[in-house]
């Protein structure tokens, strides 16, 4: 084996070590289970009575192939296979953006591993997924292109891709944004100031095919159940102030966590680049970086996309930095002693890769039970509880609807609107007032964390009294 392709490994090595987590995102119950209803029943347009306060209320499915897909894998390979399957996945992602500079491994492995830390705390087995993926994609087949490495037919590939994407997520506009960012950019660099950076921009033969791809793509997005109102449908969440309030990924990262740091040294790091960078800023970057950095101030849930479309211009100015006699690629044509031993280093980067992967799966069922009312949702169904009005956590809304327990609220917020959800916080946040929804809902138990705010409260009223209570959660009941 050449050491180039024993790099290359361990670093894809690297790339899905990190992406294989034990399952634990939220929504990833309800997703389950809507990808079992629209297996049996297709594609519901209200709420299946998964909720008792939101039933038959009009239900938009954005991301109906990722549940089905997502089912389709539980199914087949359970929670942990699942995992190993989004793990790939993440890895195929960071491997696109490690692709798209691979004539500098060293300085892609750099920049491409501190993206993938930049949103490593965002990884799981959820549809937002797709969108790195995708957008990795798009990015990897336009710099190919742009570099003359692609012919113009592999662009015609984001055609049907964006078919998929359009039907797993309704961040598929990113793919028509990365577009129109790049020809735009391009074509007003060009046109404006066509001598600042030729060699970085598109031509005007290369422009006229990606306009070209760029429309068929977009048009391409309304191959979708829901048609054109998929377009609007994103706009509609962003201007949900309850959304922004409730759903931590909505909100601005607080950098007191340290896992924010990579993506505020990432992008701070832009400053002092491009000052010392001998490569000019091209228009398109500078749309690409100001543009989505802003976006992940704005709300977390934006930090990896930042991540993806950023790090290959990072990767330039990197490059453009370092003197040119550093810049030698990994030797191809090792002796046969080094072949054998990249043979060696490459079963011992794999092994350690399974087993990492193992280590983290080996506590999947302990973790479930850590983050989740396992015990709890039991008690219920032994004691025919499970059908009964029961207010819950957001958090835990998922996973009642996995147990085939109706929510009061839960991780799909659109559904419930804003109103409802300030009905849900005035009770869960413990204000003068919060009996009120309990009363207006007739709701009959609580299912709360141990020992939170509103179980405080509820401990003190004598209209409530503790029914059951574990490690991780508490049930109360009306007296």
């Amino acid at each position: 084996m050449t050491t180039r392709r024993l790099f290359l490994l361990i670093v894809m090595c690297l790339f899905f070590s990190v992406g294989v987590q034990v399952p634990r995102d939220p929504d990833m119950w309800w997703h389950l289970r809507t990808g079992e209803y629209v297996v049996s029943h297709g594609i519901p347009t209200q709420d299946p009575s998964f909720s008792f306060t939101a039933t038959d209320r009009p239900w938009f499915m954005h991301e109906w192939l990722s549940d089905v897909f997502m089912w389709g894998v539980y199914a087949a390979l359970g929670l942990n296979g699942m995992a190993v399957v989004f793990g790939l996945i993440v890895g195929l992602t960071f491997a696109l953006l490690f692709a798209v500079g691979d004539e500098h491994p060293y300085a892609a492995t750099l920049t491409t591993v501190w993206a993938l830390l930049s949103c490593m705390v965002f990884v799981n087995s959820r549809p937002q997924v797709f969108n790195w993926f995708f957008a990795a994609l798009f990015i990897f087949l336009v710099e190919r292109f742009r570099a003359g490495k692609l012919s113009g037919r592999w662009l015609w590939l984001m055609v049907p891709a964006m078919v998929l994407w359009a039907n797993l997520h309704s961040g598929f506009l990113l793919g028509v944004v990365i577009l129109g960012v790049y020809s735009v950019g391009d074509g007003a660099q060009r046109w404006l100031a066509p001598t600042a950076e030729p060699s970085a921009l598109f031509t005007w033969g290369q422009l006229r095919q990606l306009t070209l791809v760029s429309l068929a793509t977009f048009a391409a997005s309304l191959l979708n159940p829901q048609g054109i109102h998929l377009w609007l449908y994103p706009f509609e969440t962003l201007g949900s102030s309850a959304m922004q309030t409730i759903i931590i990924e909505w909100q601005s990262p607080n950098f007191q966590r340290w896992f924010y740091w990579f993506y505020g040294a990432q992008l701070l790091g832009f400053i002092p680049l491009w000052a010392y960078s001998p490569r000019r800023v091209t228009w398109a970057e500078l749309l690409f970086v100001v543009g989505s950095g802003a976006a992940g101030l704005e709300s977390v849930r934006n930090i990896p996309i930042f991540a993806v479309v950023s790090a290959p211009i990072l990767l330039r100015h990197v490059v453009a930095l370092v003197p040119v006699h550093w810049r030698a690629a990994v030797p191809v044509r090792p002796t046969a002693v080094q072949s054998t031993l990249n043979t060696l280093l490459m079963v011992v980067a794999v092994l350690l890769t399974v087993v990492a992967g193992w280590l983290k799966l080996v506590q999947t069922e302990r973790i479930v039970r850590e983050d989740f009312p396992v015990a709890a949702v039991d008690y219920l169904e032994q004691n025919n509880l499970a059908a009964s009005r029961i207010y819950n956590e957001y958090a835990w809304g998922g996973y009642l609807i996995w147990r085939g327990v109706p929510t009061f609220i839960d991780g799909r917020a659109d559904l419930f609107g804003d109103e409802f959800i300030y009905t849900y916080m005035r009770t869960f946040q413990g204000h003068v007032q919060w009996r009120l929804p309990l009363d207006q809902y007739q709701v009959e138990y609580a299912l709360l964390h141990r020992d939170n705010y509103l179980a405080v409260l509820m401990q003190a009223d004598p209209e409530w009294g503790l029914v059951y209570e574990d490690e991780v959660a508490q049930i109360y009941g009306r007296q």
